[in-house]
């Protein structure tokens, strides 16, 4: 027997915490936060309750209430800006302040924000205007496209993907979440949506998308070439046909590939320009020119 203490003595287990305990989430006084857009069918991740309406799971005394309308896409808030900082939904053309829900680019000011590029003037400029829509700055033009609702922040996408379909701006993320989920063969891909004409420039609208094969869709037709074929056909239909009917799109090329061909940054996003680029010069083998021999 050892005289040490607590040694040779059976030690009692804790009591298991109340479920009150468990749910608790302490405060957090984060220093920052950044945030691409959040776009997720929030029904999925709310318990249900009466119609489309949720509580969020671990919620105690402040609850939320979210109503999510069929056939549209839900985004999540980022919160309200740090103390020191301001920011401001802006015009991308005028600079001129947007009213509240309004989309447009996501502008801010405050001591977090650098002053310039350095020795890059031209960027600075650009990036780091001294004054935007008459407000003195320096002001940082994010490129990001979000909305304030009630003073919270909802980013919705980058500005240069903005995609312009018969006079309506259509956002590629919206595009890209109704379309992974279109068809069997696509869940736990990846799905690029991009402009492929001069919508940047406001000429002829023209919309392209590549599709990611999921890695079990991928081995059942790897090597059949009959069946590479016919899954690529099966796709083409289905995903033009969710494209039509949800955004009012006509695709005007769609490239099917395997999985891990769509470029993404190093944490994990995808990259629509790149992605562009790369089918512009028939770097992306479509589905059924790789086909591997047995």
């Amino acid at each position: 027997r050892s005289d040490a203490p607590g040694e040779g003595v059976p030690r009692r287990r804790p009591p298991p915490p109340s479920p009150a305990e468990e749910q608790d989430v302490p405060d957090v006084k984060p220093a920052a936060c950044s945030a691409s857009a959040l776009l997720a069918d929030l029904r999925s991740l709310l318990p249900r309750a009466s119609g489309n309406e949720g509580t969020p799971r671990g919620s105690t005394s402040t609850t939320t209430t979210v109503a999510v309308e069929t056939g549209e896409v839900a985004v999540a808030s980022c919160g309200r800006g740090l103390p020191g900082h301001e920011i401001v939904i802006r015009d991308p053309k005028t600079g001129e302040r947007l009213a509240d829900a309004m989309v447009g680019e996501i502008t801010l000011k405050g001591p977090s924000v650098a002053l310039a590029y350095h020795q890059r003037p031209d960027a600075t400029a650009e990036v780091f205007p001294a004054r935007l829509g008459g407000d003195e700055g320096p002001w940082l033009r994010t490129g990001d496209l979000g909305s304030l609702l009630d003073g919270e922040l909802h980013v919705l996408g980058r500005l240069k993907d903005l995609l312009i379909v018969d006079g309506r701006n259509v956002h590629p993320a919206d595009v890209e979440a109704s379309l992974e989920g279109c068809h069997p063969a696509l869940s736990g891909g990846r799905v690029a949506v991009f402009a492929s004409g001069g919508v940047l420039e406001g000429s002829a609208e023209t919309v392209s998308v590549v599709v990611e094969l999921s890695r079990d869709a991928h081995r059942g037709v790897r090597r059949d070439p009959i069946a590479a074929a016919g899954l690529a056909a099966d796709l083409d239909r289905d995903v033009k046909a969710e494209a039509s009917m949800r955004h009012g799109i006509r695709l005007s090329q769609l490239v099917v590939v395997s999985p891990g061909k769509i470029p993404r940054t190093t944490s994990g996003k995808t990259r629509r320009a790149a992605t562009r680029a790369a089918v512009m010069a028939g770097e992306l083998r479509p589905l059924g020119s790789e086909v591997e021999s047995c």
